[in-house]
């Protein structure tokens, strides 16, 4: 099965992503411009609402001449650029060992999702507005 995504994060300058590659579960796309490495952040892939987002990841050269790879038990030469999912809220202290308290998502996040749905709804409404225009012709 193929989904087309709106990609949030990318540099718009570029239109052709030529080499993309991955390390163990870490994806990443280069840029033909030159416009730098950025890698897919795949929390964020939303086949409802058919986004995902992006994170530069490093700088990359001007090319016309590239390909992919995959190095499933390869480490990324890349520095970590995807936003952590959960933050501890405290630590627990006693007992030889610590606890993490995972909370919920911040308002950045909880914002991002209400839009997510809004998109998902219009997108619906959309979908459904063709359907009928196909059924009335």
């Amino acid at each position: 099965k193929q989904w087309s995504l709106r990609a949030s994060g990318l540099d718009g300058a570029c239109k052709t992503w030529g080499s993309a590659w991955s390390f163990k579960t870490e994806v990443y796309f280069t840029c033909n411009k030159g416009k730098g490495v950025y890698q897919l952040d795949p929390g964020s892939v939303n086949l409802k609402t058919k986004q995902a987002k992006f994170y530069k990841a490093g700088d990359s050269a001007k090319t016309d001449s590239n390909d992919g790879m995959n190095c499933m038990k390869g480490l990324s030469p890349f520095k970590p650029v995807l936003p952590p999912r959960y933050e501890a809220a405290r630590k627990l202290v006693g007992g030889g060992g610590a606890a993490v308290v995972l909370h919920p998502a911040k308002k950045e996040e909880k914002k991002d999702k209400k839009e997510e749905d809004e998109e998902e709804e219009q997108d619906q409404e959309e979908d459904q507005e063709e359907d009928q225009e196909e059924d009335q012709e």
